[in-house]
């Protein structure tokens, strides 16, 4: 899946990271896919050193404990305003 971005650039990572998680599930769901199904993702933080704790409290919550897909955490510059991006690798149903 492509890189989801949050729809609120002023928010808070908190926020930010809650609103893309949210993005994920929806195409997540019309990929016929789901959490369970996820292989890797990749995450682009505007700042990891400031905001990796915030982001791990509500990815740790999202994804299905026990089973956390391989994660790359890298430092960018999204769009103005934009704290983070992921991209999925998932399988699908068959």
């Amino acid at each position: 899946m492509s890189g989801a971005i949050p729809s609120d650039s002023a928010a808070n990572i908190t926020i930010q990271t809650q609103q893309v998680l949210a993005q994920l599930d929806e195409r997540l769901a019309e990929a016929d896919s789901s959490r369970d199904k996820i292989l890797s993702a990749t995450i682009w933080m505007h700042d990891v050193n400031r905001d990796v704790d915030a982001f791990n409290a509500e990815w740790n919550e999202w994804v299905i404990p026990g089973r956390p897909p391989a994660r790359s955490c890298i430092q960018s510059t999204p769009q103005r305003g934009v704290l983070l991006e992921i991209a999925l690798v998932a399988a699908v149903q068959d």
